[in-house]
């Protein structure tokens, strides 16, 4: 099943993806970081209205449009250097939250 299939079904269950992220990182002991990755990630690079801001600022300030903001394959600018270093931020705080419950599984006594 896809994760966006997963995720209407949890909608028509009526439950919140905060509240589970809130319980899964309760779980995890990292209170608190998979609700504020999700919330970065959801505003910022899921969302069109975040996506769009996000086009729109880069236009503003830099006076060019991202090149990952292109269908068409390009090559990337030097004025994406920014973008690329805050998408790495995000990869690096989710490989962080996905590397505790790993460990937690490792060490799970299936016999």
């Amino acid at each position: 099943m896809f994760f966006e299939a997963k995720l209407e079904l949890l909608e028509k269950e009526q439950k919140s993806i905060s509240k589970l992220l809130e319980d899964f990182g309760n779980k995890i002991e990292l209170e608190g970081e998979p609700i504020a990755l999700w919330g970065k990630l959801s505003n910022d690079w899921v969302h069109p209205r975040g996506i769009v801001k996000r086009v729109v600022n880069e236009i503003v300030e830099k006076s060019d449009v991202p090149s990952w903001a292109w269908i068409i394959p390009m090559n990337y600018s030097e004025s994406d250097l920014d973008t690329i270093k805050e998408l790495g931020k995000r990869i690096s705080q989710f490989r962080k939250l996905l590397k505790a419950p790993m460990e937690n599984y490792k060490h799970i006594s299936w016999c």
